[in-house]
């Protein structure tokens, strides 16, 4: 049977990507800020998924709130926060609908009466938002919960990236599942088409599942327009987990932008 994304997969997602070194993301994102003379001590994490990027923020002293369209990834995250001991607010809503108005007043005092002070959306969350209307849209609302002078970094996959995941499958193997991970490159809509074809221990069988992930390359110059179409002023690209400009080969790409600070700052 065929559900949407990250339904039956958030049940073994974190066993697939148990490599993914998401303390190094945490602190890559504190290098960027201090590169940019840049401060935050509330952070909004984006498309969070499991809370793997909200637990490294929250275990270093951050207040953050996470926020992902899929409810099963998001009960994983709350699992995983409360056995830490760690007070995340994890809010069910589509990247293109976000609204923290009630979380940001939320506390005494407030969370964010102003703003919050950081988004984050990482591991290539954004592209799976595949028109670039929706693009400015998540924009635009990222840009609403900030403060003055707050900052967005994300990531995203560059079509040098996408473009050679075409005709490749793997077959993963972990206890209690059994995964078919097919990949597909469609070229005239820049689409990276994942089919996951699972299955599941149930008991003394099996649950099957397949679940159709899609992600879309952006353009850098498609990217930038549509930040600045949202009121968010560019500060840097640059190649992954480094303070160097993108080059040629670049398969993913850090944007680090803020929404401007009062008065033109």
């Amino acid at each position: 049977m065929e559900y949407p994304a990250y339904t039956r997969f958030a049940s073994i997602y974190d066993l697939v990507m148990r490599d993914v070194e998401y303390e190094m993301w945490a602190s890559y994102v504190e290098d960027l800020l201090r590169f940019h003379g840049l401060e935050a001590r509330t952070v909004v994490d984006l498309c969070c998924g499991t809370g793997n990027s909200s637990l490294p923020f929250a275990r270093r002293g951050y207040r953050v709130v996470g926020v992902d369209r899929s409810g099963h990834m998001l009960a994983v995250a709350r699992e995983k926060a409360a056995a830490r001991g760690l007070g995340i607010p994890f809010l069910e809503q589509d990247a293109t609908a976000l609204d923290l108005g009630e979380v940001a007043r939320a506390g005494d005092p407030p969370l964010a009466p102003q703003g919050f002070d950081l988004v984050v959306s990482l591991f290539d969350s954004l592209n799976y938002i595949l028109t670039p209307r929706d693009l400015e849209e998540v924009f635009r609302r990222v840009a609403g919960v900030l403060r003055p002078g707050g900052a967005f970094i994300f990531d995203l996959n560059t079509l040098e990236k996408l473009a050679t995941m075409d005709n490749t499958v793997s077959l993963l193997e972990g206890e209690g599942y059994v995964l078919f991970w097919r990949n597909r490159f469609i070229v005239p809509e820049r689409i990276w088409q994942i089919t996951l074809d699972g299955f599941l221990r149930r008991g003394e069988g099996w649950e099957r599942f397949r679940e159709v992930h899609r992600e879309k390359a952006h353009t850098t110059s498609e990217v930038c327009e549509r930040l600045e179409a949202a009121g968010l002023q560019v500060l840097g690209l640059y190649h992954a987990y480094t303070l160097s400009p993108v080059r040629p080969g670049t398969d993913r790409i850090f944007y680090v932008t803020r929404r401007p600070a009062e008065g033109g700052d």
